[in-house]
């Protein structure tokens, strides 16, 4: 099987990436490992190859919600460059385990100051991962449980393949969504054929089904990575 790659880590200069070799380290990550914890400063930037990292943010009475999916084609650490911390009461968390390439944050950050094809790479993700938020925003408001569960888990496989070891509850925490309700709303796409699914994992069996019970908000988001960052295939080489 091919070696995975982190999409956005390949839309680096060539140049940039063979110096980068001399400092990047390949990591395994385990479901709930926080990768940064809020207002700490941030030492290293992770770059997804297989697992899934859950932004989170952590509500007065202790509620967690997802506010953003990281995987193969995002990194960890952005705040380093604007500002050096994580976000007050937001933090990185692996959602699902695999392996991930890890670069000292002071590396990179040096290289953005200095590097404009760098910077105008970062500068574009930025720009998609505003987007992403604020898509995610209009999501929660105006979409149905049922178009953003299938939204999710098209998502999750983008970055992790059709197999997800997930439980219900742990999809409902993530949603904002009881786990009754999850249970309900997918085990009627298991119904239509698109999924399988059991109280510990999801299985996608019909992408192009699920795409059409999502909501609009995940073609959106890949037309926006697309054009931002070029469409897959378009990358330089690792």
């Amino acid at each position: 099987m091919a070696m995975r790659k982190n999409r956005l880590l390949t839309r680096f200069p060539p140049a940039l990436q063979g110096k980068l070799s001399l400092h990047r380290e390949e990591v395994d990550l385990s479901t709930g490992h926080v990768l940064h914890k809020p207002n700490n400063e941030i030492a290293n930037v992770y770059f997804p190859l297989d697992c899934i990292v859950s932004v989170t943010i952590t509500m007065a009475d202790a509620g967690m919600a997802q506010t953003g999916i990281v995987g193969n084609r995002e990194m960890v650490g952005l705040d380093a460059f604007m500002g050096g911390k994580a976000l007050n009461q937001t933090a990185y968390v692996v959602e699902m385990p695999g392996k991930a390439v890890r670069v000292p944050a002071d590396i990179l950050l040096a290289e953005f100051d200095t590097n404009k094809a760098l910077r105008d790479v970062l500068l574009r993700y930025t720009q998609f991962y505003v987007a992403q938020l604020s898509q995610n925003v209009g999501c929660l408001a105006r979409h149905s449980v049922s178009k953003r569960l299938a939204r999710w888990l098209l998502e999750m496989s983008d970055r992790a393949g059709n197999e997800l070891n997930l439980t219900h509850e742990r999809i409902g925490l993530m949603l904002g969504v009881r786990r009754a309700g999850v249970s309900e709303e997918l085990q009627r796409l298991a119904e239509r054929g698109l999924i399988a699914t059991n109280r510990k994992s999801v299985m996608i069996l019909d992408t192009d089904g699920l795409a059409g019970a999502a909501c609009e908000c995940y073609s959106v988001l890949q037309r926006e990575y697309d054009r931002l960052l070029g469409k897959m295939g378009a990358e330089f080489d690792a």
